[in-house]
């Protein structure tokens, strides 16, 4: 009965430090996750940035085509266009 008891006891203490192990592990992992999940944000809007460029810069590159294909002047920075909205 006395060894039945022990071994119960020790059964328990096991169950005990299992779940407090599961739950130190589970925790651990949640925080490696958040991190990866902030990291992966990051790069999505690093990524939508960078496209967003190649896009105006392609843009650019393409008017640039046009015009000189049709033998349009290159404007100069300085050069201000005013758009009316009639």
């Amino acid at each position: 009965m006395k060894k039945l008891f022990i071994y119960v006891v020790l059964l328990m203490l096991v169950s005990l430090v299992t779940i407090t192990g599961e739950n130190v592990f589970l925790r651990i992992m949640d925080s490696k996750v958040t991190k990866l999940k902030d990291s992966n944000d990051i790069i999505k809007n690093e990524n939508v940035e960078l496209k967003d460029k190649i896009s105006k810069i392609l843009a650019i590159e393409k008017l640039n085509n046009i015009a000189e294909s049709n033998n349009f002047f290159k404007p100069k920075e300085t050069d201000i266009v005013h758009l009316k909205n009639d």
